[in-house]
């Protein structure tokens, strides 16, 4: 993400009129100067705006359902490959057991719309979980004699089809299902996959909920002539097997969809060029209906058509209202004038909350702000419902995305997400004996635990302007020096190693008075140049550091476990970074230290609040302790 600030236009400030003072001396002027005229360009505007709100009004409500059903089906992504990261990483082994079964049910367990899960592993090995209303079942098998799950998992170690939505007949389930897929890969090696897969029923009762929001039948067509989903299938769908998975156009019970190619008027195709959006109209037992929707290339073998029908007459709705109160302007001057400045407050009242809520978004806080007022004017309306969407959409972004980061790219500008190599302090955090204490709490209480100790050490780190990079299972990692210049980054990464350990040892009281053990922790500090800025694969990118420095960091804390302390919390720092800081720190010489994946030996150093202590054991063989400082 990049935001260049505009600049401010200082003459257009000074003479900003109201929208509604605007829009009644405007209306009222011409009224009174020219009522003849005013019907002749009430008519012609009216033909012009047919062509304005139909664009809009499409826009609009195709934009909205292909991004609701988007993030609908986004969830069950996510999932997938969250389940393949934890595998990836090491922090569920593939051949985990019960971890890895419990893993995949808590990933289940937030997204409903996930009718089931599977793991399959390079060496033949496959986990099934799959949701049956409130029962779990779980299957474990090997699916080398399965010649679907074959093709799928060669496709998937040659790196294709992971970005596709394939749909797939699960007999458990007893329909079709879209799955979305994922990679397992460590280190270049392809160690399995996961797929995750939604049932058409579930998305077609999701489509069902849509179609109350408009005037119209939301609809989502595999090709041109298969129905992927459609609210009268969310009851079931009757008649699909192995051979027939969906449901053809005639199939369903809905006459208005199994017309939609029926010799066809594609006048509303010009109408809607310059967007990615087709359409046409069909005249249905007398009715004209009109059909519009987004063809979505590369999601399966065959396209997606994700649209929805109205009614004619519903979509024309606001232009005969428009032509009506223009013909009402024209016979009374004095009712029109009235009219004007109603229709001037009603028109500013949703914009006016529009641009206030836009002016609170500008400062990213999302929690204040304000919700957009209702319309009698659809446009309107539907324009704060999807503005209501979208700021959805950003708070749920700011979750995964930090705003103190946000900020610091905005005020640089374009130039912050440029990849470039700067000096920066990175720190690494990790709890002590975690997997023990995790594994005798229930799944809440173990998520609760740790979003509490984020809590705490995300509020140090913030305090010091620093930059939280990422979590990793019970680890944080943050750095200082980017995006933005801060020439005390050292000081500051290591002032904030302080004060996570005053935290933690003031939550470890509170923890003892409510007779729960006490955590420990381990922090590793380095500076060092880094590479900074945008890393990652298009559509997935993410603002971090990467390098020797960042590897440092975090063989720093994992040292930790050799340097025994009876402190709650250990903050091991590297001798670059001892030198970067100022008078007032205390550190403790530990040696040197040969640090995996580095040549050469690194000075390691104990940074503590108070006086200097001894270690409670001598450092192992194999490393030359030494005690003095840079």
């Amino acid at each position: 993400m990049s935001v260049v600030p505009v600049p401010e236009r200082r003459f257009l400030r000074r003479i900003r009129l109201s929208i509604a003072s605007v829009l009644t001396l405007g209306l009222g002027s011409l009224m009174l100067a020219a009522l003849a005229a005013v019907a002749l360009v009430t008519l012609g505007a009216s033909e012009r705006n047919t062509t304005d709100l139909l664009r809009k009004f499409s826009e609009v409500t195709i934009g909205s359902i292909n991004l609701q059903v988007e993030r609908y089906l986004s969830n069950a992504r996510r999932q997938a490959t969250f389940v393949a990261d934890a595998i990836a990483s090491g922090r569920v082994p593939l051949a985990g057991g019960d971890s890895l079964t419990e893993l995949v049910e808590g990933s289940m367990g937030g997204v409903p719309q996930v009718r089931g899960m599977a793991v399959f592993t390079a060496d033949g090995q496959e986990l099934r979980i799959g949701r049956f209303g409130s029962d779990v079942r779980v299957e474990r098998g090997d699916w080398r004699s399965d010649p679907v799950v074959r093709s799928f998992m060669q496709r998937m170690r040659d790196g294709e089809g992971q970005d596709q939505r394939t749909v797939v007949w699960v007999p458990e389930f007893g329909e079709a299902t879209v799955a979305v897929d994922a990679p397992i890969r460590k280190d270049g090696e392809f160690l399995g996959a996961v797929s995750s897969v939604v049932g058409l029923t579930d998305l077609s009762a999701f489509l069902h909920e849509l179609s109350h929001e408009y005037d119209g039948t939301a609809f989502i067509l595999y090709g041109r002539d298969q129905v992927l989903a459609h609210p009268t299938l969310s009851g079931g769908m009757r008649g699909t097997s192995l051979q027939h998975p969906l449901p053809t156009l005639t199939e369903i019970q809905d006459p208005v969809l199994g017309h939609i190619w029926d010799d066809p008027d594609d006048t509303l195709n010009d109408l809607l060029a310059g967007t990615d959006l087709s359409g046409h109209t069909v005249e249905v037992k007398g009715e004209l209906m009109v059909y519009v929707y987004r063809q979505v290339e590369g999601l399966s073998v065959k396209p997606w058509l994700i649209g929805a029908y109205f009614k004619g007459d519903a979509v024309a709705a606001p232009v005969k209202r428009l032509i009506g109160s223009a013909m009402v302007a024209g016979g009374i001057v004095l009712l029109s004038l009235i009219l004007a400045v109603l229709i001037g407050r009603a028109i500013a009242r949703p914009i006016k909350g529009l641009a206030a809520s836009a002016t609170a978004i500008e400062g990213l806080q999302f929690d204040r702000v304000p919700a957009p007022p209702s319309s009698f004017f659809r446009e309107l309306d539907v324009a704060g419902q999807s503005f209501e969407a979208m700021l959805a959409g950003l708070r749920l972004f700011e979750t995964y995305v930090p705003k103190r980061l946000v900020e610091r790219l905005m005020t640089r500008g374009v130039a912050a997400t440029h990849s470039e190599t700067r000096e920066v302090t990175v720190l690494f955090t990790d709890i002590v004996g975690f997997t023990g204490l995790a594994e005798n709490l229930p799944a809440d209480s173990a998520a609760a635990f740790l979003n509490g100790h984020f809590g705490l050490l995300g509020s140090c780190i913030e305090a010091e302007d620093g930059t939280i990079d990422k979590y990793i299972g019970d680890s944080v990692m943050a750095f200082w020096g980017a995006p933005l210049d801060q020439p005390d980054h050292a000081a500051r990464a290591c002032r904030a190693a302080l004060a996570i350990a005053g935290a933690i040892t003031a939550d470890n009281a509170r923890r003892g008075s409510a007779g729960e053990p006490p955590v420990q922790l381990r922090i590793g500090v380095h500076s060092g140049p880094a590479i900074v800025g945008n890393i990652g694969a298009r559509g997935r990118v993410n603002y971090t550091l990467v390098g020797d420095t960042v590897n440092t960091a975090q063989r720093l804390e994992g040292l930790g476990r050799e340097f025994p302390s009876a402190d709650d919390v250990q903050v091991l720092i590297s001798g670059d970074t001892r030198t970067l800081l100022p008078e007032g720190f205390v550190s403790e010489p530990l040696g040197r230290v040969q640090l995996r994946g580095r040549s050469g030996d690194t000075l390691v150093f104990r940074l503590r609040a108070g006086p200097p202590a001894l270690p409670l054991s001598p450092p192992s063989a194999g490393r030359t302790a030494g005690s003095s400082s840079p």
